[in-house]
């Protein structure tokens, strides 16, 4: 199926370069029942893939779209979740949906994976971690920021726990909570609130600085990964009237994304 479809496609015959590799995707996605028309699991694992690749590549109704025909050659989401092809659609469908700003749909298919690796595998498990975290990602977009708090924080915990700690795991779960700070923030009227505002913003600046020193070390200061905690930091910075640092932490994120993603990216 891969070397007919997407490898050997026919579009890529016909448009050689020019050709698309969303319509590549598509093509091979209906192909899918008719090739398999009596072998659901195959037609739920390419399914699955697919919805995978849509996601990466930013089309997020493809994701969508190819997660729930998965879900269904599945059996449905409860069946969906007791399989490692299923867990995953069913996060993919999750991610789709959140930045789709359709976060409140997002919740469900996250929790049910959740729930399924807390009973199969226990609370720190990997796997179940992930789950956790995208569960609060889903939590975070729906606006339920206490909740979303909480599960970053237990992932964070679990993450400098580990042996030997996950120093990585740990930052990643600072940044969000960081992130979920700056979301406080922006919820509050500055009118009659501007000292809870300036208190949220500098402990998540102070999270991100913690973030942007780490990274840097870690993967060097060109790292995309170390831009994007830059540019965070500046705008929180900026948010607190400590514009000192925001130009230069602002420029170097901008020269880092260009340099590796070209001039248009941001």
């Amino acid at each position: 199926f891969v070397e007919k479809f997407l490898i050997n496609s026919p579009r890529t015959e016909d448009a050689g370069r020019d050709a698309r590799v969303l319509d590549v995707l598509g093509d091979a996605a209906a192909q899918i029942a008719p090739q398999f028309a009596t072998e659901p699991l195959i037609r739920a694992a390419l399914h699955s893939t697919l919805a995978g690749a849509y996601l990466w590549l930013g089309d997020l109704a493809g994701a969508e779209s190819e997660s729930r025909a998965a879900i269904v050659d599945l059996g449905g989401p409860g069946v969906a979740a007791a399989s490692d092809v299923g867990q995953q659609t069913l996060l993919t469908l999750s991610e789709a949906l959140w930045r789709a700003e359709r976060a409140a749909e997002a919740i469900e298919p996250a929790q049910t994976v959740l729930r399924e690796r807390i009973r199969a595998l226990g609370e720190r498990d990997p796997a179940t971690l992930d789950a956790r975290t995208m569960y609060a990602h889903a939590l975070k977009h729906a606006g339920r920021l206490d909740e979303a708090q909480s599960e970053y924080a237990g992932v964070q915990a679990a993450f400098a726990g580990a042996e030997p700690p996950n120093e990585e795991g740990s930052l990643e779960m600072q940044y969000h909570l960081a992130l979920v700070q700056m979301d406080r923030a922006r919820a509050l009227d500055r009118n009659t609130q501007a000292q809870a505002i300036d208190t949220l913003n500098s402990d998540a600046a102070d999270k991100l600085e913690q973030v942007y020193d780490a990274r840097a070390r870690i993967w060097s200061t060109d790292d995309p990964r170390t831009a994007e905690a830059a540019a965070v930091l500046a705008q929180t910075l900026s948010r607190l009237g400590r514009f000192d640092r925001c130009d230069a932490l602002f420029e170097s994120a901008i020269a880092t994304m260009s340099r590796r993603f070209g001039a248009d990216f941001w």
